[in-house]
């Protein structure tokens, strides 16, 4: 890689979070002459979370595929694992006591739910694999089952379970009076007339805590539930707890953001992705597709030292909104812009793989 004589002129980068939008900024950076990128992360590989329902529910075995070790993944820069204890103007403190310096800091840890479904926290490609594992076997073991959430987890897990456990006794508990997006009625509709087909029980305009002690679970409307396995698919929760000191984020927890992905009162910190509060559906596409703008206004920066004078400001939904929702291998339901489509259409575009092969491609691996 071409470095700029005077040394002094280039810029540290540094990525907090090794997942969809973090691996999007590292690689859209690396080789740039006047950029050095480190990316940061608690764990040692990057797993690609819009395959981990089916992986967490009926196949452990495709995390072989979806869950990739840093040292797998070319054009990267640095990689350093290790958990962030403090921040400050110009360099980060990690737990070990190992401090990294930065000009830039992007701020790409995603989110999570109240149980690793979708996310794993710490460890090696392989825990996780065993992680998957154990509850493919707990899931085996139980005759009936709880998804409480309607949101596209809820429904993609509830999918997983009825095309290919049809033997289980599945209850989907969802707090509103449609599935999914409340501003795409057809869709909704199609996921539940399509679980019902599969013989799962949709009880919506109603709640159930999850955490009581089963396997009797009592909804807010006086229904009971007998489950053995619950999935916790409601909540999602930005990554952002070791930043609440900080005063960047916003009553929930995102990480508060200009459409050009600057963090409120800090010119140089950017955050991306799933932690940040644009107000669209967290998506995974388009926490890639805000990884690689934010690379474009960084390399500008970088030579510039001026914010954004080519660069148009982020569009809602990535400037084309574009949903789909797996119902299992061979199902689906979801909208490309303002056309629903549902059946063999969606399967064919997302369910059968889980864009798992796209997405190794797209970040430089075999499919």
């Amino acid at each position: 890689m071409g470095v700029p004589e005077d040394q002094s002129k280039i810029k540290r980068v540094v990525v907090l979070g090794g997942g969809t939008a973090g691996v999007s900024v590292a690689q859209a950076l690396h080789g740039n002459k006047d950029i050095i990128v480190t990316l940061v992360d608690r764990k040692s590989y990057h797993e690609i979370p819009w395959a981990n329902v089916r992986a967490y529910t009926v196949d452990y075995t495709i995390t072989a595929k979806s869950a990739i070790p840093f040292k797998d993944i070319p054009k990267l820069g640095e990689v350093i694992t290790g958990e962030v204890v403090s921040i400050s103007e110009g360099s980060i403190k990690l737990k070990s006591g190992v401090e990294v310096p930065y000009d830039y800091l992007v701020f790409a840890m995603g989110s999570h739910f109240h149980e690793p479904l979708c996310k794993g926290v710490e460890g090696t490609a392989s825990d996780r694999s065993s992680e998957m594992q154990a509850a493919n076997e707990k899931l085996t073991a139980a005759k009936s089952v709880l998804i409480v959430g309607g949101g596209a987890v809820g429904v993609e897990v509830a999918g997983e379970i009825a095309s290919v456990m049809p033997d289980k006794q599945v209850t989907l508990v969802h707090s509103k009076p449609g599935l999914l997006v409340d501003d795409r009625p057809r869709m909704s509709y199609n996921a539940k007339h399509w679980l019902e087909s599969k013989k799962v029980k949709v009880i919506l305009n109603d709640k159930v805590d999850g955490k009581q002690k089963g396997p009797i679970y009592q909804t807010q409307n006086g229904v009971q539930i007998t489950a053995d396995v619950v999935y916790q698919c409601v909540g999602l929760i930005p990554s952002t707890g070791f930043l609440s000191s900080t005063g960047i984020l916003d009553a929930k927890g995102f990480i508060k953001v200009d459409m050009h992905f600057r963090v409120e009162g800090h010119p140089t910190w950017f955050a991306v992705g799933d932690c940040n509060n644009i107000p669209e559906i967290k998506l995974g596409y388009l926490a890639q597709a805000q990884g690689k703008q934010l690379a474009e206004e960084l390399k500008q920066m970088a030579v510039s030292g001026e914010i954004f004078q080519k660069t148009k400001p982020w569009k809602l939904q990535g400037g084309f909104p574009a949903m789909i929702v797996s119902l299992g291998k061979k199902n689906g339901v979801g909208h490309i812009g303002p056309i629903p489509i549902w059946g063999f259409v969606p399967a064919k575009i997302k369910s059968g793989d889980l864009f798992i092969g796209k997405t190794r491609k797209d970040i430089g691996l075999p499919a």
